[in-house]
């Protein structure tokens, strides 16, 4: 029973070495496009609805597709060199409307939604890193206090064969 709670000490191990190290990357890619990136703003020349799918997993805890449907633009914009890019973008804009992008002076063809500089991205990754930290404290602390409290019953035979 205790290899529960040691599944679950390593995977708390895993995130504290993971999660800053997403957290610095993502905290480095918005810096860099805000100190180095260049701003422009593309022109809408078509949307449409974009089938996508994820895994989910049902309630009997088998994993199934799921199809969802996304909005996004195409969108034309130029580089300071006046050579024209094509980026998609998520979100629905009108044919026409101004959309703001970034992109990285070395890559003008990978242009970016201009939300892709904000440090709000940062602090998702960091809310992100919060939450999963606090599921596996919650998750490991109730695994075992239930091995605790059923093992709290037994003899030592029983304790022994159980793992506790």
């Amino acid at each position: 029973m205790q290899e529960h709670v040691d599944k679950l000490t390593l995977a708390l191990q895993a995130a504290w070495i993971i999660g800053p190290i997403v957290i610095v990357l993502t905290a480095l890619r918005v810096a860099r496009l805000r100190s180095a990136g260049v701003r422009t703003t593309g022109i809408a020349v078509a949307t449409r609805r974009e089938a996508r799918t994820r895994t989910v997993t049902d309630s009997n805890g088998r994993n199934r597709w799921e199809t969802y449907y996304v909005d996004v633009t195409d969108v034309s914009y130029a580089d300071r060199a006046g050579n024209r890019y094509h980026c998609t973008v998520d979100g629905r804009y009108d044919y026409g409307e101004g959309v703001p992008l970034v992109f990285t002076p070395r890559r003008p063809d990978r242009a970016q939604h201009a939300s892709a500089a904000s440090y709000g991205r940062v602090l998702v990754a960091i809310v992100g890193f919060a939450v999963v930290v606090a599921a596996l404290l919650y998750a490991r602390q109730e695994v075992s206090s239930d091995i605790d409290q059923f093992c709290s019953g037994l003899n030592a035979d029983a304790r022994a064969f159980h793992d506790c």
